[in-house]
């Protein structure tokens, strides 16, 4: 199993997945158009990574859209396909396997030490990425902070806008993030939070990191269960936390209670900019890194891209985790709703089960982003949408069918959310369930199709 960023790299380059862009690349924009480019016309299946060797103005390189392919993706957790990753997501979080201290002599990522008057985040590429962005952003930081009343653990990915000052940097999560959580609790001490910040890693432990999973889990014990053996830690320099060893940078620091301010706008996974939002400065009072760094990113806007397709996996195996009922066939949220709508194949059994599994789906801190829940048949595949428009068109009654659920917590980037709404912290959406399922105790057309038997023998000898 991949054990760092490199030797990710080194993977995706010995099989043609990755595209080194050796001339010399401006990170304001010019970054940001090359990946959208590449995403837009090679599309979800068939982009590359791609490896800035050189940014203007930067020591570090940049790495973008590393599992921006389901087959990248895949690939990163050790497995071929989307029934495998189902297997191991519902193994590893069964049993997950804590991480393991290194000593600090030791870890790659304290090879070399910056403070004071050294640190200058732009160093290691953060781009503006779209046109209207507040300013440069790191937008795939593994964020590390720990709970102040029960020392619980976190990890998660939010995004930074750095600051002119090259010193410190926005840092915005959602009221409903564990980070939030975790400041709060802190602020309402008095007391700073401990922040800590890892940028090239391992894309498993992004993938981890990114994980819907309830609270107190424990997001690199996952990502040791996900790899087999357990993630390398390290104790930081200057505060009480661990970051992972073969990290290519660390940014050590604080948030306080006391400095605050606008952050963004930024163009976001849904493909649409987000207004400013006040938020907690991050102070980095340390920097530590490996020899040579390598940064690491991700393209967000209009669909495909690689966030979009990682919180999609990663929401239809936890919701088939956390979802209780029975007779769920399979599950598709789409990377190209900005995995806000969903369909989901069901084995009916009685009338009225299919409004009762989306239900309890929506219901699911995975399923909470949901905005758009489609059922379907167990007949019709919901990773093809030509079988479900099929569906919807011929099964769905609007009278019946149709549910509007209003007032309930949606996602942060939903874009249908007034301003004030989101500047309150309310996130409050309705929701739509289009139940496009057939009647079982009404009279119903029967589907049509060949003689089994004759069909079965013609797919073994067709040849297309």
């Amino acid at each position: 199993m991949v054990q760092d960023l490199r030797a990710f790299l080194n993977r995706l380059e010995a099989r043609g997945e990755l595209l080194r862009i050796q001339r010399a690349v401006d990170p304001n924009y010019e970054i940001g158009a090359i990946c959208f480019t590449e995403l837009q016309q090679r599309g979800l299946e068939h982009n590359r990574a791609l490896l800035f060797d050189k940014v203007v103005g930067c020591k570090a390189p940049l790495a973008v859209n590393l599992v921006a392919s389901p087959k990248r993706f895949f690939m990163a957790l050790g497995v071929d396909n989307r029934q495998d990753f189902r297997t191991l997501w519902k193994q590893a979080n069964q049993m997950p396997l804590p991480p393991v201290l290194m000593g600090k002599e030791e870890a790659p990522c304290q090879q070399e030490v910056l403070e004071g008057d050294e640190i200058d985040l732009l160093q290691f590429s953060a781009p503006i990425w779209n046109e209207k962005d507040g300013g440069p952003f790191f937008d795939l930081p593994c964020v590390f902070s720990k709970d102040p009343e029960n020392g619980e653990s976190n990890c998660g990915i939010y995004r930074m806008m750095v600051n002119p000052d090259r010193k410190t940097t926005g840092l915005s999560a959602a009221p409903y993030r564990h980070l939030t959580r975790h400041w709060t609790k802190a602020f309402a001490q008095g007391k700073s939070l401990p922040v800590a910040v890892a940028i090239g890693v391992d894309p498993l432990l992004v993938i981890a990191a990114a994980a819907p999973v309830p609270s107190g889990a424990d997001e690199m014990a996952l990502a040791g269960a996900l790899k087999g053996e357990p993630i390398t830690m390290v104790p930081c320099r200057t505060i009480p936390l661990e970051v992972p060893a073969f990290a290519e940078i660390v940014f050590e620091g604080e948030i306080s209670p006391e400095n605050w301010q606008e952050e963004g706008p930024f163009g976001e996974v849904n493909g649409y900019y987000t207004g400013t939002y006040r938020r907690p400065v991050f102070q980095v009072r340390c920097i530590t890194h490996r020899r040579d760094p390598i940064s690491m990113g991700t393209y967000l806007g209009r669909p495909p891209q690689e966030n979009a397709l990682i919180i999609a996996q990663l929401m239809e195996a936890e919701i088939l985790r956390q979802c209780s009922l029975p007779e769920i066939k399979d599950i598709h949220c789409s990377v190209f709703g900005s995995f806000l709508t969903a369909v989901v194949s069901v084995r009916k059994r009685f009338d009225g089960y299919g409004k009762t599994i989306a239900m309890a789906i929506l219901s699911t801190w995975a399923g909470r982003p949901i905005k758009n829940l489609i059922v379907v048949d167990e007949d019709i595949d919901p990773h093809d949408w030509d079988q479900v428009v099929w569906g919807l068109s011929t099964r769905l009654s609007p009278e019946r069918g149709v549910e509007i659920l209003k007032d309930i917590l949606g996602s942060a980037v939903d874009p249908t959310m007034t301003v004030a709404e989101r500047r309150s912290g309310a996130y409050r959406v309705s929701k739509l369930i289009l139940d496009a399922t057939g009647p079982v105790n009404l009279p119903f057309p029967e589907v049509c199709s060949p003689k089994p038997d004759v069909l079965e023998r013609i797919k073994k000898e067709w040849k297309p």
